[in-house]
């Protein structure tokens, strides 16, 4: 039986009124977990999630801790987490989805790490106009990385597609050559969605036999998604979500 018109208006209306207070529970509950735990499991960010009445609450609740400044996409907090796990694994081989501050961040992390001479620091953008900006900043602190363009195609991943960087296996096996990474950072393409589901599966066969990674924007909902998929991949262990930034998700990937 069908609902009447007013019915249907009127739970329509009450949804509304109560998601603000479900959106303020979500994260007043969020808020309680980071204060106890400092990683955040898929988990409980699914539940909290439902929990929520819009879309990107918990993205939302940091930009309201950091005061939504300009360029929250590369935060003061989020450069210096990724230095700080450089100094702390000091990995061989960074490579790096999405280049940027982050990638001064990682390529200094690995000077400090490594030397002045070694140049383990791989970045890959759609974009060429943030490769150059990205090669200027750079060149201006005598750093060194390997900075390549590579355009969006569609790639399918447990079925579902989307649009990833060109990985194909012949030009991965010839632009890292033996350089195998064993810390990848993945905070592109951009665009919203799946935009990032194909980028883990299509490296995995080019890391090293243990690889870390770490997802950027882990708390908008697109990402928890992301990483949900990603959990059912073979040889991939989800840690969690470190609340830095917009959320930094940890994971670990094998052959």
């Amino acid at each position: 039986m069908k609902k009447h018109p007013v019915s249907l208006a009127l739970t329509k209306s009450r949804r509304m009124a109560i998601a603000p207070l479900r959106n303020e529970i979500a994260r007043r509950s969020l808020a309680a977990v980071t204060r106890t735990q400092p990683i955040i499991s898929i988990r409980a960010l699914t539940l909290l999630s439902r929990v929520a009445a819009s879309a990107d609450v918990f993205k939302d609740w940091q930009a309201d801790r950091y005061g939504d400044a300009p360029g929250f996409a590369s935060n003061t907090d989020t450069l210096d987490f990724l230095r700080t796990k450089i100094l702390e694994l000091q990995p061989g081989v960074v490579l790096e989805l999405g280049s940027g501050a982050s990638t001064v961040a990682i390529a200094e992390a690995m000077r400090e790490v490594h030397g002045a001479r070694y140049n383990g620091v791989f970045s890959i953008d759609e974009d060429e106009g943030f490769l150059r900006e990205t090669r200027a900043q750079l060149d201006s602190r005598g750093l060194t990385a390997d900075l390549v363009h590579r355009p969006l195609r569609a790639a399918t991943v447990n079925r579902r597609t989307s649009l990833c960087y060109d990985l194909n296996p012949g030009f991965m096996r010839e632009w890292l050559a033996d350089a195998l990474p064993d810390f990848l950072f993945i905070d592109g393409p951009s665009g919203r969605g799946n935009a990032r589901l194909a980028t883990l599966p299509l490296l995995q066969p080019h890391l090293r036999e243990e690889c870390v990674f770490f997802l950027d924007d882990a708390l908008r909902d697109d990402e928890i998604a992301v990483a949900k998929e990603w959990a059912r991949l073979e040889r991939v262990e989800i840690v969690g979500v470190h609340p830095v930034g917009r959320g930094i998700l940890e994971g670990l990937a094998s052959k």
